[in-house]
């Protein structure tokens, strides 16, 4: 029997396999490609049947959106036939009641029963908000907080600190006081 790891003569001119029939490897190949055709048929016959299961799911996606947009339009009390123009205008957008009442204040659409809808983020009507004053200065650390911390073991706090500008900067008694 014949070593199957040896390597064929380099001046053999016959077809012999590896199993030492003529045309044996002509064979396998033919196998191989019968078998790789037949694989491409069924890809193809599956992607056929994926595109339309994908055209399926979206039509079911927008119709399961059109239904949800409807739906949102009558809660709020909007005519449904504005829901048309709502997702033609967003598309993507998430539907809830806040921002259909807000689309509808935007393009002053009228419910049902006439009136306008005021945005939800709208403050009431007279609402003035009156701020008087600064905001509180921040607190400024001394050297013995920062002590304190480092004692502790919170560098990364005390690193903070210095980066905000939090920490009382204290000449020290044996410096001139000018800055070098």
């Amino acid at each position: 029997m014949p070593n199957p790891f040896d390597a064929p003569d380099q001046d053999d001119d016959d077809e012999t396999g590896t199993d030492g029939a003529p045309g044996a490897d002509s064979k396998n190949f033919a196998d191989l490609r019968r078998f790789a055709n037949k694989r491409d048929r069924e890809a193809k016959q599956y992607e056929t049947e994926l595109s339309s299961l994908r055209e399926f799911k979206e039509g079911v996606e927008k119709e399961k959106r059109a239904s949800v947009i409807e739906a949102t339009f009558k809660e709020v009390g909007l005519n449904p036939k504005h829901a048309d123009l709502f997702s033609k205008l967003n598309a993507d957008a998430e539907v809830t009641v806040d921002i259909v009442k807000n689309f509808a204040s935007e393009y002053e659409l009228p419910t049902i029963a006439g009136q306008s809808v005021p945005p939800v983020d709208a403050p009431p009507a007279g609402f003035n908000p009156v701020t008087s004053g600064s905001p509180a200065p921040l607190a400024k650390l001394t050297m013995e907080d920062i002590n304190k911390m480092l004692a502790s073991g919170d560098t990364a706090a005390v690193q903070d600190a210095f980066k905000k500008g939090l920490v009382e900067k204290e000449v020290a008694p044996w410096s001139t006081g000018r800055p070098e």
